[in-house]
């Protein structure tokens, strides 16, 4: 079900849906919510009111943008961190979507416009279907670490793995990508 006017359902409807979500990880003994992979601000805006209302964790959100720069509901990465900054969100960023040097460009903008720590979460390159019909990302862990560089310089300061990712890609960003001088 989308948000009106796309859909049937009210702003207020999905603010009381995450409501009831974060009421019951705040009082499970989460540490923190992290809002990602969303394609809607408005969405985005329900999540992040939703628990600020509801709790006192620390809310980090992530969006995902596609190949033109904005979400699938057309949100570009500076009205994202403008937004979600001033609701208060204590980090903000992007995951899914692309690659790490694909992603660089949106961190960039999104550092721009805000003080909060900014997240980069990428895929391991864009996914495909081999011979078999499994899905395989076109980039190397090894590739992949190096790419975060690029993540690192655009302003990201939480840095992860998204879809087809494994502990090899993160290990490798770790000895990579995470020396003392990008601490």
């Amino acid at each position: 079900v989308q948000l009106k006017p796309m859909g049937s359902m009210d702003f207020e409807e999905l603010v009381d849906i995450y409501k009831e979500q974060f009421a019951v990880l705040s009082a499970s003994g989460a540490d923190l919510i992290v809002i990602e992979t969303m394609m809607s601000l408005q969405e985005t805006r329900a999540a992040v009111i939703a628990a600020k209302e509801t709790c006192d964790l620390p809310v980090m959100a992530t969006l995902t943008f596609n190949e033109d720069g904005r979400t699938l509901y057309g949100t570009d990465p500076k009205t994202a961190a403008v937004v979600l900054s001033h609701l208060g969100v204590d980090a903000i960023g992007s995951n899914c979507s692309t690659g790490p040097k694909d992603m660089a460009v949106i961190i960039e903008e999104m550092a721009k416009y805000c003080d909060i720590p900014i997240i980069a979460k990428p895929n391991a390159g864009i996914p495909f279907l081999d011979k078999e019909g499994n899905t395989v990302y076109d980039n190397t862990p090894d590739n992949f670490a190096n790419e975060v560089k690029l993540l690192i310089d655009a302003g990201a300061v939480i840095i992860g793995g998204c879809c087809g990712t494994t502990p090899d890609y993160i290990e490798k960003t770790v000895k990579k990508a995470y020396t003392p001088a990008t601490r």
